[in-house]
């Protein structure tokens, strides 16, 4: 994150420097500083936002959770989202299936399955 590796994070994932490594030189990175963000997903694949590069849609709250790490990813806080929640009628995350964050964008879909955004 930001161009610093979680070396914790690794551990518990089981995922060796080697590996990091690797999987960053298969998507063309060299170096680790270039990475805003990086996030292996649950098949292994490692999904890289480098630096200069525009923001891909962020998942901001998943399953009624805030994820707060992808808030300070886009530089928003909880208060900032929920205030948007509101703005858009819904009382917190918890009314929230999915809400991702795209270009400074909100697009929320709810438990209730209807899709809004706001900007």
């Amino acid at each position: 994150k930001h161009g610093v590796l979680d070396v914790e994070a690794c551990r518990k994932a089981k995922i060796t420097a080697n590996e990091v490594a690797f999987k960053l030189r298969r998507e063309g990175v060299y170096h680790i500083h270039d990475v805003k963000r990086a996030v292996f997903e649950q098949n292994g694949e490692l999904i890289i936002v480098l630096r200069d590069e525009e923001n891909p849609k962020y998942p901001v709250i998943t399953d009624g959770i805030v994820q707060t790490s992808v808030l300070d990813d886009v530089d928003r806080t909880e208060e900032w989202l929920t205030e948007e929640l509101q703005k858009m009628g819904y009382e917190s995350a918890a009314d929230i299936f999915l809400a991702e964050y795209e270009s400074g964008e909100l697009k929320l879909v709810p438990y209730n399955s209807t899709v809004q955004e706001k900007e």
